[in-house]
């Protein structure tokens, strides 16, 4: 409508501004922040093509009003800096509500990072900064990514890449790299620090925002999930507290406890409870279960406590959340050390645990990678029962209604049969 000035027949249009899946974060009294202009547009202009995208960045600050419409954030610089008391409150929440951020050190210089490393708890203090495995899907997700080119102080190296991370679930919602990103990402090197080299730094970029992409879905699901918070109850089971993520989903098994009482038509109360692998604790519980993604040990002490537990007639449940190796490999060690009169074997599908109330012969995984195939339960044979249930591929997802798309999970309604099943196994033996 007029009076806005109509455009002449001969004059063009302006496309549509794409939409921005980044936001480079503005802080600090300096522009330090800016120190490779076209790092993100020299990122996306390479990797949309690839993917018959059009996405762009825009500049933000963290209480920018238009935060929660960008799904990643991006952070770079060189020097020490500081932020304003409530910036970690805001990144927190921007995180736990489904955004990602990566944070790097551009040319490698060590005070961005001992500066980000020094924020970094009051951002997350129940949550490490891990250097994340080669296993980890970051590294797979679209370029196969095993070894970098690098230049340190004008040396030139080949090496595995260095990236660290934060879980929030079962996905890395934060990404830092001590090593330069940006320059390459800006299509440029100089001797000085140490970075990745243009064409890795290219590849392990796209990687990053297609990992984060993919797992848009699973954050936004997870952080709207129903809070289950049990009740006191009339029987309690232990949820063991160990050295590494030991709480992934903290709703995941009082959702797989309400299934099981629907199920079996109980009125009876179930209520979880975190623990400590020590005698007077352990006492408390016919039933103890352990989750985790990353690796773990014990104590002498704690493995003795356990030993005595599973001795005395206890029950441990064990779930390798995502089916990690890292899990896997800690987990049999552990097992190995608490019992080791017994091992770790194949259940056969003709025992009760897969009979009842479920009668299950075939599960099916959330990525097709996975073919569907027997049930991926091992068990520590102890006199006429089980003392331990392990499912070697993930199920607390499926128990909390969500689907992480990497990794090896079951899909919802076999990892609800297989987790009904076993607590039925765990009450009747």
């Amino acid at each position: 409508p007029l009076p806005a000035t109509p455009l002449r027949r001969s004059e063009k249009k302006r496309p549509p501004r794409p939409s921005a899946l980044i936001g480079k974060i503005a802080y600090g009294e300096h522009q330090d922040w800016m120190t490779d202009p076209g790092d993100l547009d020299g990122l996306l202009g390479w990797m949309n093509p690839k993917l018959n995208l059009n996405y762009g960045s825009r500049t933000v600050t963290i209480n920018d009003s238009r935060l929660r419409t960008i799904p990643i954030l991006y952070m770079t610089g060189h020097n020490h800096f500081q932020v304003e008391r409530d910036w970690p409150v805001l990144m927190r929440r921007y995180l736990e509500d489904g955004g990602a951020m990566i944070a790097e050190a551009c040319c490698g210089w060590p005070p961005f990072s001992e500066s980000f490393q020094r924020i970094y708890p009051a951002i997350f203090p129940d949550k490490p900064l891990r250097r994340l495995p080669m296993d980890h899907p970051v590294y797979q997700c679209y370029h196969a990514i095993e070894q970098v080119a690098m230049m340190e102080n004008d040396e030139n190296q080949i090496q595995a890449p260095e990236l660290y991370g934060t879980e929030i679930g079962c996905r890395t919602a934060l990404l830092f790299s001590k090593a330069d990103l940006s320059c390459g990402w800006d299509h440029h090197t100089h001797p000085e620090g140490k970075r990745y080299m243009p064409d890795d730094a290219m590849k392990l970029g796209m990687n990053m925002l297609v990992y984060m992409l993919v797992c848009r879905q699973y954050a936004e699901d997870y952080a709207a999930q129903d809070r289950v918070v049990n009740e006191d109850g009339d029987l309690l089971v232990g949820h063991l507290i160990h050295n590494g993520d030991w709480n992934p989903n903290p709703y995941a098994v009082g959702k797989l406890l309400s299934e099981f009482a629907a199920q079996c038509g109980s009125s009876l109360r179930i209520q979880s409870k975190p623990i400590r692998p020590a005698p007077d604790e352990l006492k408390q519980f016919p039933l103890i279960y352990i989750i985790g993604h990353h690796a773990f040990d014990f104590s002498d002490a704690a493995r003795s406590a356990l030993a005595d537990y599973l001795r005395g007639g206890g029950l441990l449940l064990a779930n390798n959340c995502c089916g990690r190796e890292e899990f896997d490999q800690s987990f049999r060690r552990e097992a190995a050390k608490i019992l080791p009169e017994a091992s770790l074997a194949p259940i056969a599908l003709n025992e009760p645990l897969f009979q009842v109330p479920f009668p299950m012969d075939r599960v099916s995984y959330v990525m097709d990678r996975f073919a569907p195939s027997r049930p991926p339960m091992e068990g520590v044979a102890w006199g006429n029962g089980y003392g331990v249930l392990y499912f070697k591929h993930g199920v607390e997802n499926g128990w909390a209604g969500l689907e992480y798309p990497f990794g090896a999970s079951l899909i919802r309604e076999d990892s609800m049969k297989l987790g009904v099943n076993a607590l039925v196994f765990a009450m009747t033996h």
